[in-house]
């Protein structure tokens, strides 16, 4: 199902979105899903959750309390080790 959303832009920022590829709709879909998507790492030592929007970040964290390597849980949108 499509719905249709409209954005008013200003002159800065319509310039921007004419140098944008052809297909402005596909672009902003694909910021906001970026934007929304949370990746998440577990230290089953010290019981502490950390997420952020890096994947890499994620998978490579330590935990701020012991220092360890902590274990990567997965995104809230569905993608997992």
């Amino acid at each position: 199902m499509k719905v249709q959303k409209m954005v008013s832009l200003d002159a800065e920022t319509a310039a921007l979105a004419s140098k944008v590829k052809p297909n402005f709709s596909a672009w902003v879909r694909e910021k906001l899903i970026l934007d929304a998507r949370r990746f998440f790492s577990y230290c089953e030592a010290c019981d502490i959750g950390y997420n952020g929007h890096s994947e890499a970040l994620e998978r490579s964290r330590a935990c701020d309390e012991c220092e360890e390597l902590t274990q990567f849980v997965g995104s809230n949108l569905g993608v997992k080790e």
